[in-house]
């Protein structure tokens, strides 16, 4: 386990890097970034990469003139925890996520917080707490919603849970 964990980080971690491979005397296998005499270099596949899909910016026909101006007028959306690109030490994988809009929450909006895709809260509170995440990286998405379920505005955040291993 640890060693698919380590393979996996050297290829999310090294982007143009070289890696080497070598078995010590004791039969365990060792990935470097440092060439051995006994080492042989390992190829690593280009990462695939997707960019995020953001809501669109246009609004129902049905709405009012209105009613598309006071849904622009969310100034700001942001996860303020855990901050983007930063890893958490958390050995039990409890997390908190914060969310943090500007201006206040109107009425008939909600929040929508999910992590990798799965709802975690959908209503007016602006955080939401996981228990026992695996250990990797994770992605956030925070939406303001409109009444029908239809994003407003949304943010995506990404962060690293490192946890001890058994």
């Amino acid at each position: 386990m640890r060693l698919i964990f380590l393979f996996v980080y050297l290829s999310f971690s090294l982007v143009n890097a070289e890696v080497y491979k070598t078995i010590d005397e004791d039969g365990n296998i060792i990935f470097t970034d440092r060439p051995t005499v006994d080492s042989e270099q390992i190829k690593l596949k280009e990462l695939k990469t997707t960019e995020t899909v953001r809501p669109s910016d246009t609004t129902s026909n049905r709405k009012s003139q209105s009613e598309k101006d006071e849904d622009s007028n969310y100034k700001k959306i942001s996860i303020t925890s855990p901050i983007d690109g930063s890893a958490v030490r958390s050995n039990s994988g409890n997390v908190r996520i914060s969310v943090s809009i500007d201006p206040a929450l109107r009425s008939g909006h909600r929040v929508l917080i999910t992590l990798d895709g799965v709802e975690l809260s959908k209503g007016t509170s602006m955080s939401a707490s996981v228990d026992n995440l695996d250990r990797g990286t994770h992605t956030t998405v925070a939406s303001i919603i409109d009444s029908s379920s239809k994003p407003i505005i949304s943010i995506s955040s990404s962060f690293s849970i490192l946890r001890a291993s058994q």
